[in-house]
């Protein structure tokens, strides 16, 4: 990640001795002439000053790149926002109340232990959980873990690729359909 961020402000003004082929196409094709796509008249910068400026801006991020590295997804955050609402919907105020806390807690228990964090919470209590609760979390957890071994399994991502693409194809044919019916 530090040389990516290494070679973003060379590769503006023409400099590729940092790039890496995956992104750079001046490196993928070395003999044919190469022209900067996202930059004004589709050429590179030469602007010193400009450039100055540019390493001055990026060098406390290519100095902390490994803070960078795991970021992860927002998907995760997400997810725990959502469960956390369905828990303490905004319509009902549980601000002032210890019950918010309470709610919050049992989001993140659910969260780490799936359905289990019932009876497990009934059971250091000193409380039955119940007959059904032990069958419904061990049910709800063994779904839970098949559809993520599912999910990982090489034929299941091919599929989404798949599915992707047929979208990317639907969505550009709808819109080419869009444009044509205006015309």
């Amino acid at each position: 990640m530090k040389a990516n961020l290494e070679a973003i402000v060379p590769y503006q003004f023409g400099d590729h001795s940092h790039c890496d082929s995956r992104f750079c196409g001046y490196k993928r094709k070395p003999g044919e002439k190469y022209v900067h796509r996202s930059l004004p008249y589709k050429c590179q910068l030469k602007d010193k000053v400009l450039r100055q400026r540019l390493e001055k801006v990026f060098s406390p991020l290519i100095n902390n790149a490994k803070q960078y590295i795991d970021l992860g997804s927002s998907q995760q955050c997400e997810h725990a926002n959502k469960e956390v609402s369905q828990r303490a919907p905004k319509s009902h105020h549980y601000g002032n109340s210890a019950s918010l806390e309470y709610r919050v807690q049992a989001t993140a228990a659910f969260i780490n232990d799936g359905r289990q964090y019932i009876y497990k919470t009934y059971s250091k209590m000193g409380l039955s959980p119940g007959a059904h609760t032990v069958t419904y979390a061990t049910k709800c957890m063994k779904r839970r873990l098949d559809k993520l071994q599912m999910a990982s399994l090489r034929s299941s991502k091919r599929r989404r690729l798949v599915l992707k693409q047929e979208r990317s194809i639907n969505q550009g044919a709808g819109e080419y359909v869009q444009v044509w019916y205006s015309a």
